[in-house]
């Protein structure tokens, strides 16, 4: 079985190409350009070095989220179009999943692998998304103890503790981590970045137990409108707020 991977949850995002489990190949896309100028010409480059065409993709699996809103809808648009086209297989992958499993990768060879993996996203206004992970056996996927979440930081990582923590809410919330017993890994450990070849790796997992998605439910995985929503929304019930005082 082909499998196309898209990992487009962070700005520095990937793709993958594998063939029944096995990883064929994996190009990077530079974050200052974003992913959507670089994508379509990356799954082509990928095709063409092995070679493959994307009629031949039989399963696509993409790093759901939560994330970067423009990168997952880039995601799932590319996948539901795919599908549409050539029948293929759709699996959604958790993003902080990857993440927490890039560090399992990273450290396995280490003589205590980490049994409890925390993976936060900032979320901006003071939030993150959360998750946190129990790792069983090296070789099988993580266990969720907690599953993805839009958390208050200081709370949350008391209850955690004691885990490795890895993402890039770190940046604004390292302190609050150390404090709460946590372990922040580096910010120099390149499991910091989610890759795709440890989203396509997940993916194949929940392929095998059938955990594949219907049309209507490839969507990304937000847990909150996009700002400019929220916004919209506001403003919006404040105009029939007024409009409502001034009829009465």
């Amino acid at each position: 079985m082909l499998q196309l991977t898209l990992e487009t949850s962070a700005l520095a995002g990937s793709v993958a190409l594998s063939s029944a489990g096995r990883l064929l190949g994996e190009t990077a896309l530079s974050a200052d350009r974003r992913n959507a100028s670089e994508l379509f010409p990356a799954i082509d480059a990928l095709l063409r070095a092995h070679p493959y065409t994307p009629r031949q993709i039989e399963l696509l699996c993409f790093s759901q989220g939560p994330g970067s809103f423009t990168g997952l809808r880039i995601a799932a648009t590319v996948a539901r179009m795919l599908q549409a086209t050539t029948g293929c297989a759709v699996v959604g992958v958790p993003s902080l999943q990857v993440l927490a499993q890039g560090v399992v990768d990273e450290m396995s060879a280490t003589p205590s692998p980490p049994q409890r993996i925390a993976a936060i996203v900032d979320a901006r206004r003071g939030q993150v998304y959360g998750a946190l992970y129990a790792l069983e056996s090296l070789n099988g996927p993580l266990r969720t103890l907690s599953a993805a979440a839009l958390r208050t930081p200081g709370d949350w990582f008391a209850e955690i503790s004691p885990a490795i923590m890895v993402g890039d809410g770190l940046r604004t919330h390292v302190d609050t981590a150390q404090n709460a017993g946590l372990t922040p890994l580096s910010a120099d450990s390149g499991a910091w970045v989610p890759r795709a070849r440890v989203c396509a790796a997940i993916g194949w997992h929940l392929a095998e137990e059938r955990k594949l998605l219907q049309p209507t439910e490839i969507v990304p995985a937000y847990l909150r409108p996009p700002e400019c929503e929220e916004v919209f929304e506001q403003r919006r019930a404040a105009a029939i707020a007024k409009r409502a005082g001034a009829s009465s």
